[in-house]
């Protein structure tokens, strides 16, 4: 199991410097107003303030190669307001890949297509709700077959995909938009992406201290 990303978010308030402390040291593309804010904070100093629905961050393509490997993608969100059908954490070309996303209320939209897929295989929505102006714990897991949408601790829902494969893209990794559409207004935590494991497999006790 390998560390592909980690972001803290620490640092100092209004600072658009944003540091990856996995061994990979992506460079991290913000756009619009995207900083960092001591105001709202889960762990540490700070947190990636979304202060308009123009704002998101991008990160390298290799973020998100996963091919057959089991991963974890997990972070923690604080939704102010939110764009309906707007990205929280999104890999895809075209519809390889996957995606999560708010819907048109307070649940969520997971999105996955493999490499053959000329439209999204699956697209799911969860039952549990994301709550707004509270911190909430998201996961997004791969276990073989299995893709798992945790919401703090719950499996929300699972997805059966037989053989699908995550390819090397060259589309971004998107940290708040998917498909031109944006999260909305609020704060993101400690973003952490594993790869060769999926970690979650069942209901868990969300974090209770930084990675």
């Amino acid at each position: 199991t390998s560390t592909r990303l980690l972001m803290h978010f620490n640092g100092t308030d209004g600072s658009t410097t944003f540091l990856d402390s996995s061994p990979n040291n992506w460079t991290t593309t913000a756009f619009a107003t995207s900083q960092l804010s001591t105001s709202v904070v889960k762990f540490g100093s700070a947190s990636l303030s979304l202060p308009s629905s123009s704002c998101y961050i991008q990160l390298p393509y290799q973020v998100g190669n996963f091919d057959t490997q089991d991963f974890c993608v997990e972070f923690w969100v604080y939704p102010i307001t939110r764009t309906a059908y707007g990205g929280i954490f999104a890999w895809n070309t075209n519809f390889t890949g996957f995606a999560l996303q708010w819907n048109n209320d307070n649940t969520l939209r997971l999105l996955v297509g493999d490499a053959t897929a000329t439209g999204w295989t699956r697209a799911t929505q969860s039952v549990l709700t994301v709550a707004s102006n509270v911190w909430t714990h998201l996961a997004v897991t791969r276990q073989a077959n299995l893709i798992r949408l945790f919401i703090n601790g719950v499996e929300a829902l699972t997805v059966t995909l037989a053989g699908v494969v995550f390819p090397d893209t060259t589309s971004a990794v998107n940290i708040g938009r998917f498909n031109g559409i944006n999260f909305g207004i609020g704060y993101m935590d400690e973003v952490r992406v594993k790869v060769g494991n999926a970690i979650y497999t069942s209901n868990f006790t969300p974090p209770t201290s930084p990675f």
